[in-house]
């Protein structure tokens, strides 16, 4: 009955109080408003805990967009970086014919 009450609309929750207040009182043997109070107490409970998670699963995605974003910045970069090294790497290992010529002559004999 109390499941009924928390995941009813808004236009059936009276009823479903109602419903679960009475069953409340048979399963206990209470009087039917104390009853609705322990129901209104429940249900407030119920709400806390569902806003408290809400704001908890909120603030967990913020927490894990920043780190994402925050490693996807670095990556970028590591990969920029790595580009840069090796187009260095590559261009000081490339010995270039004009300055190989000029330093070593007898290379243009044996060609």
């Amino acid at each position: 009955m109390i499941r009924a009450l928390v995941t009813s609309d808004g236009g059936n929750a009276e009823a479903a109080r109602a419903e679960a207040a009475e069953a409340l009182a048979n399963a206990r043997g209470i009087p039917v408003a104390e009853a609705s109070r322990q129901v209104a107490e429940i249900e407030a409970a119920y709400q806390s805990t569902v806003d408290r998670t809400a704001e908890a699963a909120a603030r967990a995605a913020d927490a894990t967009a920043d780190a994402v974003s925050t490693g996807a910045l670095l990556a970028f970069a590591g990969l920029v970086l790595g580009a840069i090294a090796g187009w260095l790497g590559g261009r000081s290992g490339v010995v270039h014919p004009v300055f190989a010529n000029r330093l070593a002559p007898a290379r243009l004999r044996r060609a």
